[in-house]
């Protein structure tokens, strides 16, 4: 993982990203971004281009639309994980806190079947976007 947003090459069109029904980027939204990442390498080494990567947010189901409180990438189970088992951080506190509420964490893939390099740069450029604007 880069150790910093320096370390990722992000490309930073200008596109809009249009919400969908529960505050999330629409499928739409997410392939364009996703089409707009290059391949990275890092210390001259290319990462995989397994393109079995994906881009999820977790949202808290008790406001209208849902807010993202998380962003991450990940394969297989990765998104739901967090659910099974939250840890220590302020994202399992956050999903212990909407559970004990009633609500649900409401987990939405933004962009599938993207490489490991386009995944750590879109997750960088939505961490960007999410405290920069």
């Amino acid at each position: 993982m880069p150790q910093s947003f320096r370390d990722v090459d992000v490309v930073r069109p200008n596109l809009s990203l249009n919400a969908d029904s529960t505050g999330g980027l629409s499928p739409a939204s997410g392939r364009r971004l996703a089409s707009f990442v290059r391949p990275l390498v890092t210390n001259g080494v290319a990462l995989s281009q397994d393109s079995s990567y994906y881009v999820y947010a977790l949202k808290d189901s008790r406001t209208s639309p849902a807010l993202t409180f998380y962003v991450g990438k990940g394969v297989g189970t990765r998104s739901h994980d967090h659910l099974l088992k939250p840890d220590a951080t302020r994202k399992g506190a956050r999903i212990k806190e909407i559970v004990a509420s009633g609500g649900q964490v409401l987990v939405s893939r933004l962009v599938d079947a993207i490489t490991e390099s386009q995944a750590i740069k879109l997750e960088a450029e939505l961490h960007f976007r999410a405290r920069y604007g």
